[in-house]
């Protein structure tokens, strides 16, 4: 479970408050998107890249930070031990509905990818975080 979540709304950053119905079903939605085969690339996130998320007008990107850090079980050696998580939904390479990871300032190598990102974007827009 994600100590935090945040979302950069068109270079804007919100909080997504533990204990919401927003933060609990965006936490849920990651979950079963994760859950079980997953499918790894090596689609990684430059820095340049990771700058557009946080300050561009034309992306919406959620952010689940973990402390401790987390692992992400699977048959790939990546995805272990990170502290962050970075879904872009729209924006670049959001058409590829990848994972991104973060273990402090550094990028993990990689993707994971979920078979959609719609349904975190749903609860995006249900629950009116990036209006």
């Amino acid at each position: 479970t994600p100590g935090s979540i945040g979302i950069y709304c068109q270079g804007q950053f919100r909080a997504v408050r533990p204990g919401t119905e927003a933060f609990d079903q965006l936490t849920a939605q990651l979950s079963d998107g994760l859950w079980g085969l997953k499918r790894w690339t090596s689609l990684s996130m430059s820095e340049s890249t990771r700058n557009e998320y946080v300050e561009g007008n034309e992306s919406q990107v959620l952010e689940f930070r973990f402390n401790p850090p987390a692992t992400i079980h699977s048959y790939y050696r990546f995805f272990k031990n990170f502290d962050a998580l970075i879904v872009p939904l729209t924006g670049r390479h959001a058409n590829a509905s990848p994972v991104f990871g973060l273990k402090g300032d550094r990028i993990l190598a990689g993707a994971l990818h979920l078979e959609s990102n719609a349904p975190l974007m749903s609860v995006v827009h249900d629950q009116s975080l990036c209006p």
